[in-house]
């Protein structure tokens, strides 16, 4: 199984996803101000329509999300083979933060009012938490590359 790159591409979104929901969901915890930055809901207003309301609709929009990152791991993935894998790490970043930048440009160019402004500390939180799911899936994929190298090896 590990020798497929896209589940290792799919794995590594998982761990990266999750790591981003749970540092996103400790911030919006610690700052009450901050309930228009859950990640959750940015799935759900694509998935209903409109913000989570029940546990039901958190729980679907949130594996709806976490498995988006997923999907946007796998084409990081396959991507790190067209470059190369050095300075993973750095690549993982800036393609966690691009992947950010680009989603939330599309949110803004169809003024989805859900979410037109955001506030600095929102944007600094986002900044963060996509910083992590990069950094994260970057390392994961590293790791699984590894394992299935060592696994093709005679």
């Amino acid at each position: 199984m590990l020798e497929d790159r896209l589940t290792r591409g799919f794995i590594a979104g998982l761990a990266g996803g999750t790591a981003m929901n749970i540092l996103n969901l400790i911030y919006v915890h610690f700052n009450n101000h901050c309930e228009d930055c859950r990640y959750f809901d940015w799935s759900a207003v694509l998935l209903y329509g409109n913000k989570a309301t029940s546990m039901a609709e958190i729980i679907i929009a949130l594996i709806a999300q976490v498995v988006f990152t997923g999907f946007l791991s796998i084409l990081f993935a396959f991507l790190v083979t067209l470059i190369n894998s050095k300075h993973l790490w750095f690549k993982g970043w800036l393609y966690g933060i691009l992947c950010w930048f680009f989603i939330y440009a599309v949110f803004i160019i169809f003024k989805i009012p859900e979410f037109g402004h955001r506030s600095v500390p929102t944007v600094i939180s986002f900044f963060v938490t996509s910083s992590a799911y990069g950094i994260i899936q970057a390392e994961v994929i590293r790791r699984l590359d590894q394992k299935a190298s060592m696994s093709n090896k005679p």
